[in-house]
């Protein structure tokens, strides 16, 4: 309950949430404070602290939490607090990682491997051929893949994770309510058996442009790699490539040619030493050192 509610709290963001964790101690003692004493902690303002304790302490921002609790107890979705024993360990070394994220399904978020692929949406039948072909010679060593569920690239790594029995996961910009593009909502089911789906936001929650890069840094995060397939030089791989750098991942790119508008981005990122270039799962697997099944 606490948990959801404090993940409601308006204009404190991922980072702020961390700090606000920190100063009190925890999200137990959080709420446990009078306003006196959250006043006395240095590093909000008097105001700053008169909006946390007046929100978390509200009827309307409980009954919300209650309203959500009823949502993830109907659909066995799994919420995990950042200050959670198996909250993942990769994204909450990211100082942006959400306080709170829901997880359907049995991915295991902090599994020895886990890599991204991702790319553009209006993926090329030679970006499609290398993402199959690349999933295929990695099934053999235990590598679990993560994507944004997305059109083009994403998807065709979703399906074929599934086809090589591999789990991989859905991160999702929206509550796991829905799907989205709706059309996706059957392989999303299918990989419910073999993997899931993980969102940080409320169910119920308004489809927005805004929200797909916030979903990026989650994809980003809770990877070792990212390996971007194909894409332009602006748009949601771009940004979750310059994420994963920003997070000291690993990030690889297949070759395209010059004049082929997506492939522009991943010949930038290589230009701009921000990927290794590969030729195929060979030089990801040896650069990663990853080639003995673990």
């Amino acid at each position: 309950m606490q948990a959801l509610i404090f993940a409601q709290i308006p204009k404190i963001g991922p980072i702020l949430s961390r700090k606000l964790l920190e100063l009190s101690g925890s999200l137990e003692r959080l709420f446990d404070l009078s306003l006196s004493e959250l006043k006395a902690l240095e590093g909000f303002s008097e105001k700053t602290w008169e909006h946390i304790f007046k929100f978390i302490h509200q009827s309307h921002a409980k009954d919300r939490a209650k309203s959500e609790i009823d949502f993830l107890i109907k659909h066995k979705i799994r919420p995990i607090f950042i200050e959670d024993l198996d909250y993942p360990i990769r994204l909450k070394q990211c100082e942006d990682a959400p306080a709170l994220i829901f997880l359907k399904g049995n991915f295991p978020l902090n599994a020895n491997r886990i890599m991204a692929i991702v790319g553009t949406r209006k993926a090329s039948p030679y970006g499609k051929k290398l993402t199959r072909e690349f999933i295929s010679q990695i099934k053999d060593f235990n590598i679990r893949i993560v994507s944004g569920l997305a059109y083009g690239i994403d998807i065709e790594a979703h399906q074929m994770a599934l086809k090589m029995g591999i789990p991989n996961l859905g991160v999702l910009g929206h509550g796991l309510d829905q799907v989205y593009p709706s059309t996706h909502w059957e392989i999303s089911q299918a990989m419910l058996h073999h993997g899931g789906l993980l969102a940080e936001n409320f169910s119920g929650t308004p489809l927005s442009p805004g929200l797909f890069p916030k979903r990026n840094r989650i994809i980003a995060g809770l990877s070792d790699a990212v390996l971007v397939v194909e894409a332009s030089e602006k748009g949601g791989a771009m940004i979750t490539a310059q994420l994963a750098n920003s997070y000291n991942r690993e990030v690889f790119t297949f070759p395209g040619r010059v004049d082929d508008p997506y492939s522009r981005g991943c010949l930038k990122l290589v230009q701009d030493r921000q990927a290794e270039l590969i030729l195929g799962a060979e030089d990801f697997l040896l650069s990663m050192g990853w080639g003995n099944v673990k």
